[in-house]
Order: C-alpha cells, then sequence, then structure tokens
C-alpha cells in the first residue's frame, strides 16, 4: 500500500523532491532488506531488528504503512517474527518501491 497524500506532504508536492527521496528510498530499502536477509540466514537476531527499525521509520514517512507496520513487528519479535513475515515483507516493499516509481513517473 503507498499513502499518496503522505507522500505529497513529506515532498512538499516539490515533483524533484518527490524523485530524490524515491529513489534515496529505493536504495536504501533494496540494501537494508538485503542486509535483513542476511542476517536472518545467520540468526543475527541484533542485525535483523536494526535493519527493521531503520526500514519502519523510513517506510512510514514515504507513506508505505503495511511495509512500516510488518517492520515494527520484525522489530519487537526478531527472528522469530523475521522468519514468519519477510515474505510479506519483501513484497510489500516491493510493492511500496513500485508505486513509487509509478507515482514519479507521472509528475
Amino acid at each position: 500500500m503507498f499513502d499518496r497524500a503522505r507522500f505529497e506532504e513529506v515532498t512538499g508536492g516539490d515533483p524533484e523532491a518527490a524523485r530524490e527521496i524515491a529513489e534515496l528510498l529505493t536504495v536504501e530499502a533494496r540494501e537494508l532488506l538485503g542486509e535483513m536477509e542476511t542476517a536472518l540466514a545467520a540468526g543475527d537476531e541484533e542485525v535483523v531488528q536494526r535493519t527493521a527499525h531503520s526500514m519502519k521509520s523510513s517506510l512510514a514517512s514515504v507513506g508505505a504503512p503495511t511495509a512500516s507496520s510488518i517492520a515494527a513487528r520484525i522489530e519487537k519479535g526478531g527472528l522469530a517474527a523475521a522468519r514468519e513475515e519477510i515474505g510479506a515483507f519483501r513484497r510489500e516493499v516491493d510493492a511500496a518501491i513500485a508505486a513509487l516509481d509509478d507515482y514519479v513517473s507521472r509528475i
């Protein structure tokens, strides 16, 4: 899910700011998701929770509340939550990135 109104609030309706923020989020989200998946495979709960915390904030700030909520659950639940939710989390992050890309391609 992508909250366009929230994203426009963050960017002030500035198309250039929207493009920059979308690009930054895309790079950061993919990098952090990769870190989280690597940490999950290694059983590193601290890194899983740290990356979930970072992603929770970033995703909420750009209007991706579903992905942010899943990140919050992973942050709180650690490895057990990550094992259960990583598939849904990846789908929601990918959907948020796609929605951002679509949005900025239209402005």
